[in-house]
C-alpha cells in the first residue's frame, strides 16, 4: 500500500494533470478519482459511457479490476477515455 503519483488527461480537455493513487487501487478506482476532479469541470458529463484507462500512447485499456501496482509505474502518464 503506498501512493502513486500519475500524470493524467482525459479526453477531451487539453490539460496534464497530476494525482495521487494508491498501488492497490483497481484501474476502476483510477478512472473515478480522475473523474471526480474533471468530469462537469473541463470534460461534460457523459452518464452513458463508462470511462476507462490506457497508458498515454497505448490503444491498449488497462483492465478495469486490476490493481494499480500491477499495470502503472511512478509517474507515469494515463489518459483516460469514454467508451
Amino acid at each position: 500500500m503506498a501512493q502513486i503519483p500519475l500524470s493524467w488527461s482525459v479526453e477531451g480537455d487539453y490539460e496534464a494533470r497530476m494525482i495521487a493513487v494508491d498501488s492497490d487501487d483497481t484501474i476502476d478506482e483510477v478512472a473515478n478519482a480522475i473523474a471526480a476532479f474533471a468530469v462537469g469541470k473541463w470534460v461534460p458529463e457523459q452518464p452513458d459511457k463508462t470511462m476507462r484507462v490506457r497508458v498515454q500512447g497505448q490503444s491498449e485499456l488497462l483492465p478495469r479490476q486490476g490493481k494499480v501496482k500491477d499495470h502503472l509505474k511512478y509517474w507515469q502518464c494515463v489518459e483516460v477515455i469514454f467508451e
